[in-house]
């Protein structure tokens, strides 16, 4: 049986999307202090890497168009992203926070934008 190669890429969104789960893990009192808005930084580039890895997994699946996989990964960032958030909540001394929402969505749509789609 041939072997699927498109599993790999997926199985990089599934790691880097746990990575993002366990850093948002971390109690507020364990993050250094950070300079006023680095915060949004930080959560635009832990994101933009979480696009450019959808696309490759969509890429590799096949029979998408490029702006259609842009939607893709838009929706299902704004998925994860919620529910990164509301993760967040729950632990100590982070909070629930509109603006990461929109930083993280925003980096993975920029990273998605960087993905070299094939012709």
């Amino acid at each position: 049986m041939p072997r699927n190669h498109s599993v790999v890429p997926w199985a990089f969104v599934g790691g880097y999307a746990l990575l993002i789960f366990y850093l948002s893990s971390i109690p507020g009192s364990a993050v250094p202090p950070l300079f006023c808005g680095a915060d949004k930084i930080l959560h635009f580039l832990e994101y933009l890497p979480l696009g450019v890895l959808l696309m490759w997994a969509l890429a590799a699946a096949g029979g998408h168009r490029r702006i259609r996989a842009l939607l893709i990964t838009l929706f299902v960032v704004m998925l994860y992203a919620l529910t990164d958030e509301c993760h967040q909540y729950f632990v100590p001394g982070r909070t629930l926070d509109a603006a990461d929402w929109a930083m993280d969505v925003l980096g993975a749509i920029a990273g998605g934008g960087l993905y070299p789609w094939p012709k």
